[in-house]
């Protein structure tokens, strides 16, 4: 079993690499789709990246404080964190998806609204990952 120390550092270890390989991505992208493509890939990013934080919604942070206390019902607080983050999770999905073509007119790209709906895919893997995110930390 690990010690929480070496936990930590395989922690920094594993942000580190999804740092530089994000800036790698960022740098291939820009380079490969030129100024026009990138800047709707930017605009698609940055409101994946609103949706994920509103995705969170406070339960991984909420998780990881119920499962730390003494006493827990740590089988009870697992299923149910999972259970809102799932339901929350598929619908903003449904949203962003429905909502794609919407969005994309809005930012005056409506020929790119499947990038969107491509986009809405990430809002279930997030979901998961904040599951266990604060299951593990709790």
């Amino acid at each position: 079993m690990s010690s929480p120390g070496r936990g930590t550092a395989h922690l920094m270890v594993a942000q580190m690499v999804l740092l530089v390989s994000g800036f790698a991505v960022s740098v291939l992208l820009a380079r490969g789709l030129g100024p026009v493509d990138f800047g709707v890939y930017g605009v698609v990013m940055s409101v994946l990246g609103w949706l994920e934080r509103t995705l969170n919604a406070g339960v991984p942070g909420a998780a990881a404080s119920m499962l730390s206390r003494e006493g827990a019902e740590h089988s009870s607080t697992e299923r149910s964190a999972r259970a809102v983050l799932l339901w929350w999770a598929m619908f903003l999905f449904a949203v962003f998806w429905l909502g794609a073509p919407g969005l994309a007119a809005y930012f005056s790209v409506p020929q790119h609204a499947d990038v969107f709906r491509i986009a809405a895919l990430n809002i279930p893997a997030m979901a998961l990952f904040y599951t266990y995110e604060g299951i593990l930390k709790g």
